[in-house]
């Protein structure tokens, strides 16, 4: 049966289903023979998703002196924080070995005090950036090349003041948006070539200030267009009248006018609520290719998930997770990547049977 809770920290009520009490039990994790029940949140799942987010920091840089070099270096961690922190490439080098930190459990103490002193102990990591070249000022990027300023970009190249813009180049001030190219100002956009001031495009080029079109080439300020080319304003035009009105654009007057008509267009035409595409038995909003999922925000080829954001690439089995791409069976983590059967992760990747790790990497049955 359900549950109604009322949440500990801001008093909002919420519900636990049957669904949810079973994902729970299915998760609860067995050590010699007994089975240790993963108890359902105190938290609604809002409150929950502030507690994640408040161990990842993406928009403050800070200077401060590598504890291990005493060199200056840029960092997550600002300098009055009780953390060692390790310059990147010190972190990742064989120069110092994380089990020389270990130590007995304290049976007068209780596990989140040790944990905590733990995570004070061990170094820890400058800035999360993966596989990259001159990305140093590009928190969370992956597999990336001359990124600035930007944040969580996977598989892109000279992208500047952008978010989660991935598998794009020489893209700028730029929001979740996908395999673009020469792009300024789209957001929520996939596939798309020399476009600017675009929302919600997809499979596009050559747009000027468009929100849901698809497939469309050469158009200037439209809305919920398929398939269209030279456009303006939703009237289709000739191409050497698309030219001259484009031209005329470099005149403040015309572009005043221009945006004038376009938000007036925008207030007439029906917009998607939730840019839900090919999903069965899904709730939230932007989802791709998605089932059996509640509450999930941001993500694609996601099943049997619940209050999951953020996730292009993909998890089965989930529950209160983020930035955690091809998880499996993971519950209440955050950037935990390619990781499986696991629970309460931070910033960790391809992590099996783990409980309460927090930076670690390529392991297997660890608390």
């Amino acid at each position: 049966m359900s549950e109604a809770k009322s949440c500990k920290r801001c008093n909002v009520s919420f519900e636990i289903t049957e669904d949810d009490l079973a994902f729970y039990e299915k998760i609860s994790p067995t050590f010699d023979g007994q089975k240790f029940a993963i108890p359902a949140p105190t938290l609604c799942p809002q409150c929950r998703q502030q507690r994640r987010l408040a161990f990842r920091n993406e928009r403050s840089l800070y200077r401060r002196t590598c504890d291990a070099s005493g060199k200056q270096i840029i960092s997550m961690y600002s300098p009055d924080k009780p953390y060692k922190v390790y310059d990147q490439k010190i972190w990742w080098s064989d120069s110092w070995d994380a089990m020389e930190y270990g130590r007995e459990f304290d049976f007068s103490k209780t596990f989140t005090q040790q944990f905590g002193e733990l995570m004070r102990e061990v170094p820890r990591i400058a800035m999360v950036i993966s596989f990259c070249e001159n990305c140093d000022y590009a928190p969370y990027c992956t597999r990336s090349k001359g990124c600035y300023m930007s944040i969580s970009c996977v598989e892109s190249e000279n992208i500047l003041y952008s978010y989660q813009t991935n598998h794009s180049q020489k893209c700028v001030d730029s929001e979740i948006s996908y395999y673009c190219q020469h792009c300024y100002e789209v957001v929520c956009s996939d596939h798309l070539y020399d476009c600017q001031y675009c929302v919600y495009c997809k499979d596009s080029h050559h747009l000027s200030f468009c929100r849901d079109c698809i497939g469309c080439e050469y158009c200037l300020g439209c809305v919920n267009l398929t398939h269209k080319k030279y456009c303006i304003l939703n009237q289709q035009v000739t191409p050497e009248e698309f030219k001259i009105y484009k031209d005329s654009l470099i005149e403040n007057e015309k572009q005043a006018e221009l945006l004038h008509h376009y938000s007036s267009l925008l207030q007439k035409i029906s917009k998607p609520d939730n840019h839900i595409i090919n999903c069965v038995d899904v709730t939230g909003s932007f989802l791709i290719n998605s089932s059996h999922c509640k509450e999930c925000y941001n993500a694609e080829n996601l099943e049997y998930c619940a209050y999951v954001h953020t996730l292009p690439g993909g998890a089965k089995y989930c529950y209160d997770i983020q930035y955690s791409p091809r998880a499996e069976y993971v519950y209440n983590s955050l950037s935990a990547v390619d990781s499986n059967y696991s629970q309460f992760l931070l910033h960790s990747r391809a992590n099996s049977f783990c409980y309460y790790v927090d930076e670690c990497y390529y392991n297997q049955h660890c608390f």
